[in-house]
């Protein structure tokens, strides 16, 4: 089973994924505010992987303990986020022009709730402790991303009719680098 509050996302797993695997179901699911699915789930899964969503969640501590609540005794829960990126600083300076204001102006609700804290994995591993995990592992790996659309450099990979790539390299220069 996987799961996504994206619909649209469901929709496209559904489509190019399940309909060829029968062992393969998407359902349009929040791990924060959909009960109902947990408690259908309440031990049923011996893995739970999670993929750069985390530093989406809000209620990371309700999440968690949702995701806790549907593993089995002894399954494991793996998962990768961004703890401190450029990118929350980017949006912060794009929200104030406005261009981009109404588009997005509520970033502030898409924060990571450790983006600003000086020790995000202690907070995290504090936090999986608190809801029952033991935790194995828990590393910070500075990496560097590269934006498909423009590289450090600035060199434009993308056509150059793209208006909106102007701003946000406007802003990329004057963030700092990890």
């Amino acid at each position: 089973v996987g799961i996504d509050k994206q619909g649209a996302l469901v929709d496209y797993a559904n489509a190019k994924y399940a309909t060829n695997d029968s062992r393969l179901k998407f359902e349009n699911v929040d791990v924060v505010s959909d009960g109902a699915f947990v408690a259908n789930h309440r031990e049923v899964f011996h893995h739970i992987f999670s993929f750069y969503c985390f530093h989406f969640v809000r209620e990371l501590e309700l999440a968690l303990r949702n995701i806790y609540t549907m593993l089995k005794p002894g399954g494991s829960f793996a998962f990768t986020c961004s703890m401190h990126n450029n990118f929350f600083s980017i949006m912060s300076h794009m929200a104030k022009m406005e261009k981009w204001t109404p588009h997005i102006s509520q970033y502030e609700n898409y924060l990571y709730p450790y983006e600003s804290t000086p020790h995000p994995d202690e907070e995290i591993r504090s936090l999986l402790l608190k809801v029952g995990f033991q935790v194995m592992d828990l590393t910070m790996n500075p990496q560097r991303w590269k934006m498909p659309f423009a590289d450090a450099s600035g060199k434009k990979s993308c056509p150059p009719s793209n208006n909106n790539l102007a701003d946000f390299s406007r802003i990329c220069r004057f963030t700092s680098p990890i």
